[in-house]
């Protein structure tokens, strides 16, 4: 027997075209049977030997060996040598089937062409034109054997010379135009499966790819149906949001999103376009988003894909940048009017001081002269914080521990009347951080100032510092701020306060930013703000 190659490597045969092939073999027994016996009712035959009752048992261990050849490939990993013995059972099966049925004049030498075909299907062109050849050897052989009496024939009579001839030149020339032209077709169709399973293979690449950016992309994605249900929801929508998909699937878009204006009973197109999203812990996020049309699964009507990223820090960020533009601008103004108002000031303040010197005046107008001298000097005093503001010098960066800062400041205050009734929280250890001592104490003091003056004096100042986050609180359990007075805290001369010169937090503003740090208002747990710095210069 030739070795047969089977399909090539990347084209196993699976166990699916193997139970066809086999299924086919069935049929074929039970239409042999079939055939059977209708050939038994139209042919009488008076020979002393009867061959249908071996045909009838012939048939049936054809359907019986299919059957167990079929649970027999349940088992099996490799099919070459089991093709190989099927595809010569099917031979030995085929010439028995002709002999059977009056061989020149069987109807079943179809039979081997339907062997060629099932070769064709598994084997190369080849291997194919093997199986051909050996069909028209057995035919060719048996045709032959029975013309010249060696054995016997099981027909009413020996055809002529001439007949016998053309019929095993016809069936021959047809074995082998089936393998050429089976085997054409089927080298046509593996070629022609390799490709589809290339481009299967592209596809599914591509589909994990799509996949994998859809999952691990940045901004948020999702899909909306025509009814406006929410069907795709991935990973960064889910981390933006804080959403599962699960929570807003099949949900309506107008009820997840009711500030996003992508949707209101029809899609609606944006090249972008900003909305608010409040999250579940109230939080309000500005989402920047865009909206484009994507065909659907049953590609008769578009979905709606929508694409979203959080632009709440960006926005802080260009809200931060505006407020150093005035801070400069502001600084720079302020100090140039400093210089010019503290000349003519320390003339005010000694002219007034010779007159009360010189003694000769009513009680009256020293009184008066007095008060000009204390107001010059208020006045000094806000002419220097102006310009601690517009010039600040460069931090002298040096390790402090901020508790011995807090605990010297603490018992600054205790002498102030402002402080009287406060109580301080100190959440705090030693704690180093490298920083402007004098700056930093200036900071810190003017913010605990800010908290007294909310408090009226009577409430809880509680003091942070962690120097393994470089994260320094303020906070207090007064009434807080207004929203609308957040947004302006740290803008220079915004105050709320009757006698404030809005410089406070202006000035502690301008020392984080000094320090490369940041500065961010919070509510507190105490009820009231909380001021938390974070000092860059301190993870140095």
């Amino acid at each position: 027997m030739p070795s047969f190659r089977t399909k090539p490597a990347d084209l196993p045969i699976s166990h699916r075209q193997i139970g066809w092939y086999l299924g086919g073999r069935v049929l074929t027994a039970a239409l042999i049977l079939i055939a059977t016996v209708t050939y038994q009712q139209l042919n009488q035959s008076n020979l002393d030997f009867d061959p249908l009752h071996w045909l009838y048992l012939a048939a049936l261990l054809f359907g019986i060996e299919s059957l167990a050849a079929f649970v027999l490939s349940r088992y099996l990993r490799r099919f070459e040598l089991f093709l190989q013995s099927q595809i010569t059972w099917d031979l030995l099966f085929s010439t028995l089937m002709v002999f059977l049925t009056g061989g020149i004049e069987s109807p079943f030498v179809f039979l081997f062409i339907l062997v060629i075909l099932s070769a064709s299907v598994f084997f190369q062109q080849r291997q194919t034109l093997i199986v051909a050849a050996a069909s028209a050897i057995l035919y060719g052989s048996l045709i032959n054997l029975q013309y010249f009496g060696y054995l016997p024939l099981l027909s009413s009579s020996l055809p002529a010379a001439h007949t016998v001839l053309y019929a095993v030149y016809a069936n021959i020339l047809a074995f082998f135009l089936t393998a050429f032209l089976g085997g054409t077709l089927s080298a046509r169709l593996r070629k022609s499966e390799e490709a589809l399973k290339e481009k299967e293979i592209d596809y599914e690449e591509l589909n994990r790819l799509n996949r994998a950016i859809v999952a691990n992309i940045g901004s948020g994605l999702m899909t909306i149906n025509p009814a406006g249900q929410i069907r795709v929801f991935n990973q960064g929508a889910e981390r933006i949001t804080g959403l599962q998909q699960s929570d807003v699937y099949d949900c309506d878009v107008r009820e997840v999103f009711p500030e996003l204006t992508i949707y209101d009973g029809s899609f609606m197109l944006t090249p972008r376009n900003e909305g608010i999203f409040i999250d579940r812990n109230g939080k309000k996020l500005t989402l920047g988003f865009t909206t484009t049309l994507i065909a659907g699964v049953n590609k008769k009507e578009d979905n709606l894909l929508v694409s979203f990223q959080d632009l709440s820090h960006l926005i802080e960020i260009e809200e931060q940048l505006r407020r150093n533009d005035r801070l400069v601008a502001v600084g720079q103004l302020s100090a140039g009017l400093a210089h010019e108002i503290r000349n003519p000031l320390a003339s005010i303040s000694g002219s007034v001081q010779l007159l009360l010197e010189g003694g000769n005046m009513s009680a009256h107008d020293q009184r008066l002269l007095e008060i000009v001298l204390r107001e010059v000097g208020r006045l000094n005093l806000l002419l220097s914080d102006f310009l601690r503001f517009a010039r600040p010098t460069p931090p002298a960066l040096e390790r402090h521990d901020l508790a011995l800062i807090f605990d010297e400041l603490i018992e600054v205050v205790r002498s102030d009347p402002r402080f009287s009734r406060i109580q301080f929280l100190k959440e705090y250890g030693s704690a180093e951080f490298l920083c402007d001592g004098n700056q930093l104490r200036q900071a810190l003091l003017n913010l605990m100032i800010n908290a007294a003056e909310a408090l009226n004096g009577i409430g809880t100042i509680r003091l942070y510092a962690d120097s393994a986050t470089a994260l320094i609180r303020v906070e207090d359990s007064g009434p807080g701020f207004l929203p609308e007075a957040k947004k302006q805290l740290f803008n220079p001369f915004f105050t709320t306060k009757e006698n404030g010169t809005g410089l406070g937090l202006a000035t502690v503003h301008a020392i984080v930013s000094a320090h490369d740090g940041k500065i961010k208002v919070a509510r507190s747990s105490l009820g009231g703000v909380a001021f938390i710095l974070s000092l860059a210069s301190a993870r140095r």
